[in-house]
């Protein structure tokens, strides 16, 4: 099931999707909210003004796809946020603070490359787990992520072969979501997620 619109994560939060479904709600940008199996995540969320505030009154001013449909202090009920790379609006600091702050058990997954970017973004040092491409996380009993390379205009790793944009594969035995954030193909990708 999929809801959009201005109420879109709110319905979503009191809506519980069928045994073996999952429900999406686009929160504008990249970013999506996720719920399954009486779990929530958030992808990319970008809920706040801060790439419209950072270039106001500059040649390039941000505009955004869409006025985000709630703002950071809104969401609660959290079990995890990901965040695909560390571009303001995929690890947004005008959001990730007050998430965290409202959402108290959550944890906050980000590239093991950026953990210094998410730790400047707001996000408390001992929520934050650093993943790289080729790992997995086991989320509940039926969810688990895999984490694959992603390529924003090219692939980029750092000097201990982390790579800075990650693209997440969401699995159980009845479906699969993957979140590229907002990357490009590269050679590879489709056999990746063909494995």
């Amino acid at each position: 099931m999929a809801i959009d619109g201005s109420a879109g994560v709110r319905r979503l939060w009191q809506y519980e999707p069928p045994r073996g479904s999952l429900g999406l709600a686009w929160l504008g940008q990249a970013g999506f909210a996720v719920q399954s199996a009486g779990h929530r995540w958030l992808i990319d969320p970008y809920l706040s003004d801060f790439l419209a505030e950072k270039y106001r009154g500059t040649e390039f001013p941000h505009v955004r796809m869409m006025q985000a449909p709630v703002g950071p202090n809104d969401v609660q009920g959290l079990d995890w946020v990901f965040c695909t790379h560390r571009h303001s609006d995929h690890m947004d600091p005008g959001t990730l603070p007050l998430l965290a702050r409202h959402n108290p058990e959550c944890r906050f997954v980000v590239p093991r490359a950026e953990m210094e970017a998410a730790h400047r973004a707001g996000i408390p040092a001992d929520r934050v787990t650093g993943v790289n491409a080729g790992e997995s996380l086991r989320l509940s009993e039926s969810i688990t992520v895999h984490v694959i390379a992603a390529a924003h205009e090219s692939l980029k790793v750092n000097e201990h072969g982390e790579h800075h944009f990650l693209g997440f594969i969401f699995n159980t035995r009845a479906w699969t979501l993957y979140h590229s954030g907002d990357c490009v193909p590269y050679d590879g990708l489709v056999e990746e997620l063909l494995q």
